[in-house]
């Protein structure tokens, strides 16, 4: 499987770069602000990070494997990919309950 990440910005241009992972649970398309994102992985000395997302809406936790003491969470942000979803809305049928979010493991070996 593999993680999806895309970046667009008006007047810069498209990105999009396909991440190795092993991907558990619902599809989901969810928005971050690029730099918070970076900082909490920047933070990471882990090779392998557990990512947690289930809903669009909902802040996602960013976990280092092996790397004990560290969480970090970091908030979505409204897309246009995501504006059908309302913080009242509920998640799909197939959705897992919040207490069993999807798991992505990114890095080598992965």
């Amino acid at each position: 499987g593999a993680l999806i990440a895309r970046s667009a910005t008006p007047n810069v241009g498209r990105g999009e770069e396909r991440i190795p992972a092993q991907v558990e649970g619902h599809h989901l398309t969810i928005g971050f602000n690029c730099r918070m994102l970076l900082d909490g992985l920047r933070a990471m000395s882990a090779e392998t990070v557990l990512f947690r997302a289930s809903s669009p809406l909902t802040p996602a936790l960013l976990e280092p494997v092996g790397q004990q003491g560290y969480l970090y969470l970091v908030a979505p942000v409204r897309t246009a990919a995501t504006a059908e979803h309302s913080s009242h809305a509920p998640l799909p049928p197939d959705a897992p309950a919040p207490c069993s979010p999807p798991r992505v493991l990114g890095g080598q070996g992965s």
